[in-house]
């Protein structure tokens, strides 16, 4: 919600040749005009519909006996809680609206506010130094995480071994295979040599092979 500037009687009226405020630039302090003033039947009214009349004791609401219903009464801030409810009571009286009747009374005791204040900022000092204990306490060390990283670089290895291993079981039994296979194939060429030797009783398969195919 924008405020519009209060102007102390003090104010004047800027005249410097380059005065920013006096060329009313933008975003610069406004200048009183008459277009922010209020409309004359309403103005100084309270949304209650009277004009505010501030009292500090009890004789003073006794001045609006005969104005009750052009003007309120607002007591002072610095009223006693022993004199405020004497003025609502006398203001009851002679039918004047009070304004802030509601308003919490003072405190009968005096409250040291500096030392509530002091204590409740120890007390928060305490307990945020004792959460970055927890959280510190939480948090590991430098040396906790260089084992546990040595730990997983292990576990990695250990991983691959086994990975190795498994490959070179499964080269050896391929090679035990291809071992099985060749001498399987050495030994059905031996038997089918044989059958072609029986007619020209030569040792060379293919010399015997050639010779029946030339016949």
């Amino acid at each position: 919600m924008y405020m519009w500037p209060i102007f102390l009687p003090s104010w004047r009226r800027p005249k410097g040749i380059d005065s920013r405020v006096r060329r009313k630039f933008k975003g610069v302090t406004l200048m009183p005009n008459i277009g922010y003033g209020s409309d004359k039947k309403t103005r100084h009214y309270l949304p209650n519909g009277f004009k505010k009349f501030l009292v500090h004791n009890v004789k003073e609401p006794e001045i609006l006996m005969m104005h009750n219903r052009k003007y309120c009464v607002e007591i002072a801030h610095n009223v006693s809680t022993r004199k405020k409810k004497e003025i609502v009571e006398r203001a009851a009286q002679l039918d004047v609206v009070v304004t802030n009747k509601l308003a919490r009374l003072p405190s009968t005791t005096p409250v040291d506010v500096e030392r509530h204040a002091r204590n409740f900022m120890e007390a928060a000092k305490m307990l945020q130094l004792y959460f970055l204990g927890l959280q510190h306490e939480d948090w590991p060390s430098k040396v906790e995480l260089r084992r546990k990283d040595v730990a997983t670089m292990q576990e990695e290895l250990k991983v691959k071994k086994e990975m190795v291993n498994k490959q070179e079981q499964l080269i050896q039994g391929w090679r035990k295979e291809l071992k099985d296979q060749l001498l399987r194939h050495n030994a059905e060429l031996e038997k089918v040599g044989l059958s072609f030797c029986s007619a020209c009783l030569c040792n060379d398969v293919m010399v015997c092979w050639f010779n029946n195919e030339t016949i």
